[in-house]
């Protein structure tokens, strides 16, 4: 890995550990989904449509509320092989249009970039704990 990849990569872990707003966007995303996607059913089988709304709203507060801990994620993205690390500094860069430090900094700054950035975090982890 290229010096500019670790230096984007220490950047990304800096922006993570440092970023309350990111924070309080990770925490729990895919949780969250699942949580709602679950409800979801469960309600639509025991209610049809309106008990899929209110599994729905069921699944989503209880997929708060059970957030996973936001410094997990942290941990993992630190113990990354220089593949899974490469992979994820380029991915993030293509979000970002730009491979410079500031424009990753800059683009997190629109809260609506916090849920694509962290599901691109999450798909990087992912990948990386089934090997």
């Amino acid at each position: 890995m290229a010096l500019t990849m670790y230096a984007y990569y220490d950047h990304i872990m800096f922006v993570m550990a440092t970023n309350d707003q990111l924070k309080k966007s990770a925490t729990g995303v895919a949780k969250q989904t699942a949580w709602t996607a679950s409800g979801s059913v469960v309600g639509g089988v025991v209610g049809g449509p309106a008990g899929a709304l209110v599994g729905a709203v069921l699944g989503a507060a209880i997929g708060y509320w059970s957030a996973e801990d936001y410094e997990a994620t942290i941990t993992v993205l630190k113990n990354l092989n220089d593949e899974d690390k490469q992979e994820l500094v380029k991915r993030v860069q293509m979000m970002v249009g730009s491979t410079g430090l500031d424009a990753l900094t800059d683009w997190l700054k629109i809260s609506t970039n916090h849920r694509i950035f962290i599901e691109a975090v999450r798909a990087i982890i992912s990948k990386a704990t089934q090997k």
